[in-house]
């Protein structure tokens, strides 16, 4: 592979790789009517009103056409019950897994086509190693990291339903009867308790 060749596949590499960095972080347009529906206060929201759907983030659509396009095999296995904690779904969750993988791709390339304008050269079989080690390496991150802050998250239910049983149980010492306890506890126990 000439000089040229490595320069013309790497800065094609790079230029994917930026394009998808911008992708991921240009926000999704959200419904008018959604957004403000949900701002304005709750007396104020129109009764009756159908719930609209969000429109679909990136990373939603991504796993959308990765569902569709690879054999259902490719994930291995999904933390199913992880992703419902953490209320994600699994397109996002795939979308997650397919934009790693495209990233672990990328970096091995770019790179080498770097360390080639400073003058150090490598052969093909190093960065197609790399390339192929970091895209399997960074597709089982998303697995790791939805198990992680699932952990995290079942910690912190934990906490704020010890919190909400600690707030029912003094509920009473202020005069108030056990279904005005129940009611008035999880308005003060965190983001866990209140729907």
């Amino acid at each position: 592979m000439t000089g040229l060749q490595l320069a013309l596949l790497s800065g094609a590499l790079l230029g994917s790789g930026v394009a998808l960095v911008i992708w991921q972080l240009v926000p999704a347009q959200p419904d008018l009517i959604d957004t403000l529906d949900r701002l304005s206060p709750p007396a104020r929201r129109r009764a009756g009103t159908p719930a609209v759907a969000a429109m679909p983030s990136n990373e939603e659509r991504l796993g959308v056409w990765a569902l569709k396009t690879l054999p259902r095999a490719t994930w291995v296995a999904t933390p199913t019950r992880e992703l419902a904690i953490l209320r994600k779904s699994e397109a996002q969750f795939y979308g997650e897994k397919v934009l790693f993988a495209v990233l672990g791709l990328v970096i091995p390339p770019v790179l080498t086509g770097f360390f080639a304008l400073l003058g150090l050269t490598f052969p093909v079989v190093i960065p197609a190693a790399a390339a192929a080690a970091m895209a399997t390496l960074l597709f089982f991150l998303p697995d790791y990291n939805a198990r992680d802050d699932a952990q995290k998250a079942r910690v912190a239910f934990s906490r704020a339903f010890g919190a909400y049983r600690h707030l029912c149980a003094l509920e009473p010492t202020s005069r108030s009867g056990t279904p005005q306890a129940m009611a008035n506890a999880p308005a003060r126990g965190g983001p866990w308790l209140c729907p």
